[in-house]
């Protein structure tokens, strides 16, 4: 698919901005500026290991936006969205490292779902 590449640029340029201190907002930038000049919507998820089973949903206000510290396991979470309804998520989980992230589930299958 010719939107694979591009998804996959902005996904490997999130992934390069975590580390330890990273906040949300810094891993959307950096897989929204893949994404200049396209109609792709990005929403973009970083969520700390005592929610991962929820995807979210137990957070407390703002938890979102604080920081990870080193040694704190994260899910990252994006998500395409075209105009025309299409979309894709691509999902891993971190071990959250001071110079940078260990994937955990790099040695599961990866699946694409685009509709």
């Amino acid at each position: 698919a010719d939107w694979a590449p591009l998804v996959s640029r902005a996904y490997e340029s999130a992934v390069s901005r975590l580390r330890s201190g990273v906040k949300i907002d810094d891993v959307h930038k950096a897989a929204e500026e893949m994404l200049a000049g396209t109609d792709i919507r990005l929403r973009t998820d970083l969520i700390h290991h005592t929610d991962l089973e929820t995807l979210g949903d137990f957070r407390l206000p703002g938890e979102e936006k604080n920081p990870f510290p080193s040694g704190s396991v994260a899910g990252l979470r994006l998500e395409f969205t075209w105009e025309d309804g299409r979309n894709a998520v691509v999902a891993d989980t971190f071990e959250i490292r001071d110079n940078g992230a260990s994937c955990l589930t790099a040695g599961l299958p990866a699946v694409l779902f685009n509709s």
